[in-house]
């Protein structure tokens, strides 16, 4: 626990994460269009696709997950079709929103304190002109970046857990009182290939959050950003925990607190329109507060910048 905690003293400590976070929210704080751009923002998650399909985590629904726990007939393939088969799609309907690449290089170029007052000006918040300036030249690697890690999840989902899901599916011919047996012993065996799955995952969605901000900050190619974020994770993994830590917390109490204004008005004349907008402002919100606390972890992690005058590094426009 105390390793989890970190002391002052050490590169990351968690008050020092939970203070980042709170910088970033106080500098997102304020409505603005800056907030279309958070939609977009990855978020760290678990789960195929975790992290890239906007700035809330991609979760396999309720409904998806009673189907795959029944196993009766065709239940495991309808699973995979209606939960995994818009992954492998992904890479080919990318290619038309190519533009939002752009504003998530230019959000997370804008991350750090004095790149969000550089590019707000005279403005509260920069606006969504002021991002795609920065984000300029970062369209296409910044969706190579996306690509590599969509396709190292599904390599991921491939190897690990398609064998599993494709092993239970004969148990829809077995008797419900088998069939409980059945799947606690396949639960014990497949256990921790599933932990090491979501580990993964959860790995390759904070290694896409360091590598965005190399990316957009360096200007560097994608094979060089993902390699500069892998040596952050690994220079440090307990600071990484740290971080990860801290970006829960903020989506905890974004869910936490539509929840709680949902139970309020959802009984009310028009009150669930008001929670999915409350919802989507949030979203947006939270995006934007993520991208300026990675851009703050970036660098307190060691994450390098122009500004450190190191050679190598570009200076990005």
């Amino acid at each position: 626990m105390s390793s989890l905690i970190g002391a002052p003293e050490e590169r990351l400590s968690l008050s020092r994460a939970i203070d980042a976070l709170g910088e970033a929210a106080r500098q997102a704080g304020r409505p603005g269009f800056v907030w279309i751009a958070g939609l977009f923002y990855p978020a760290v998650g678990i789960g195929a696709g975790a992290g890239w399909y906007g700035s809330r985590p991609w979760f396999t629904s309720g409904k998806d997950a009673a189907a795959a726990l029944e196993l009766k007939g065709s239940a495991v393939l309808d699973f995979l079709k209606e939960a995994y088969l818009p992954l492998f799609l992904l890479p080919f309907i990318a290619v038309v929103f190519l533009p939002l690449f752009r504003l998530v290089a230019g959000l997370a170029k804008a991350g750090s304190a004095e790149a969000w007052r550089t590019a707000a000006g005279e403005r509260r918040n920069p606006s969504l002109r002021a991002l795609w300036r920065l984000g300029r030249g970062l369209t296409f690697s910044t969706y190579g970046l996306w690509l590599q890690l969509v396709l190292m999840q599904i390599a991921a989902f491939i190897v690990l857990v398609a064998p599993i899901l494709a092993a239970t599916h004969p148990l829809g011919r077995v008797s419900d009182e088998g069939r409980i047996f059945a799947l606690l012993g396949i639960g014990a065996l497949v256990g921790p290939f599933i932990l090491l799955f979501g580990l993964y995952m959860l790995a390759l969605s904070v290694l896409g959050q360091l590598a965005l901000q190399s990316l957009a900050e360096n200007r560097r190619g994608v094979s060089s950003a993902l390699l500069h974020a892998w040596r952050i994770m690994r220079h440090d993994p307990w600071a990484t925990a740290r971080a990860v830590v801290a970006e829960v917390l903020l989506l905890v109490l974004t869910v936490g607190f539509v929840r709680f204004v949902g139970g309020i008005v959802g009984g009310l004349p028009g009150g669930e329109h008001i929670t999915w907008g409350l919802q989507f402002a949030l979203m947006g919100f939270a995006g934007v507060v993520r991208a300026g606390y990675w851009a703050r972890t970036y660098r307190a992690l060691g994450g390098l910048t122009p500004s450190d005058n190191v050679p190598g590094l570009v200076r990005g426009s």
